[in-house]
Parts: C-alpha cells; structure tokens; sequence
C-alpha cells in the first residue's frame, strides 16, 4: 500500500481525489486544505505520494511539491495551463510529475497508478542506498578499531583484522560490535 496526501484548497478536489484512489493500493490517504497545511503533515509523518491541486500562480504550492519531491516523495501537481508551460522544466528539474487543467480524474487515476511504480522503484533505490552506507559506516568503525590495536598492541593490519574476525566469530556478534568494543576500550568513541 502506498501513502498519499492529497493536498487542494477545493474541497470538491479533495474528495474527488480521496475517492479516485483504489483502497487496495493507497492507504492511508490523508487531506491538507493548503501547502501550510500540508507542510505541517508533512512533518509528523512521510508520505509515498502526493496530489496538489494548484490555483493560479500558487507559489507555496509549486514551492511545496518541490520539497516534497526532494525529500523523495512522488509528488503531481496539477497547474493551470498558463502557469504548465512556465514552470513544467523547473519542476521537472525537481522530479515533480505534472498535468495541466482542466483534467479527467481517469487521468489522475493512471497518473497515480503510475507514480506507485516510481514510488516503490525509488524505495527499492533508497533500501540500496542505505545498506551501502551502513557498510561504509561499519568499514569506517572496523579500520578505526583496527588502527587502535595496531598502535596500541603492535599489531599488524593482517593479525588486527582476523582478530576482529575471530572475536566476532568466538562471541556471535557483528565485526562492527567488536570494533565498537575495542573502541569503547581504548575510549575514542
């Protein structure tokens, strides 16, 4: 299931939306009346995507759908045709999908099937991204510890690290909980 904030200051938008949105795919699906609103969300929780209905010349609405967009939400914002042709590549520089008004709701259902998609290619993106900064961070926390028995215990690279190695595997715990250890033990934490 994916998130989502629906976000207009047309009442009639927001139900429509909310409605349009199939309960097996979204949920929870949340409401703001404004980008103030929205923002104030925002800040208590994370969403998946988000529809935002602009007005004409609405600023704080592009300006929101851009942060929104950057902290990695899929973000549509719907833009009066005249303000569209203006801001369609600056928007597009953030990420953020666009539709010109007057549209069929049929077209912001497929829209928003399609930035599921988007959304959970970038989930995936992001669980990668965070695994591999994990690694670095225990790579990091290991050649540290490394360097403390190296200078401390006159170790060399190879026999500091298969001593890391060998207490890791003689006590069942990660290398980066022994590495944090031998730093505890030598207090440069």
């Amino acid at each position: 299931m994916f998130s989502a904030l629906v976000v207009s200051a047309a009442a009639k938008f927001l139900d429509a939306v909310s409605e349009l949105l199939p309960d097996g795919l979204f949920g929870p699906v949340d409401v703001a009346g404004s980008p103030h609103e929205a923002r104030a969300i925002l800040r208590e929780r994370a969403y998946d995507t988000m529809f935002v209905n602009s007005d004409r010349s609405d600023a704080d609405a592009v300006r929101l759908a851009e942060e929104a967009s950057d902290a990695g939400t899929v973000v549509l914002l719907l833009l009066p045709e005249e303000d569209h042709a203006k801001l369609k590549e600056k928007l597009l520089e953030h990420g953020v999908l666009t539709l010109k008004k007057p549209i069929s709701l049929r077209a912001v259902a497929d829209t928003a099937e399609n930035m599921c998609a988007v959304s959970k290619r970038l989930g995936a993106e992001r669980r990668v991204t965070e695994r591999a900064e994990e690694k670095l961070g225990d790579i990091s926390i290991i050649n540290r510890a490394k360097w403390l028995l190296i200078d401390n215990l006159k170790m060399t690279e190879a026999d500091a690290h298969r001593y890391i190695e060998r207490q890791a595997m003689d006590r069942s715990v990660t290398k980066r909980q022994v590495a944090e250890n031998i730093l505890k033990t030598y207090k440069t934490v």
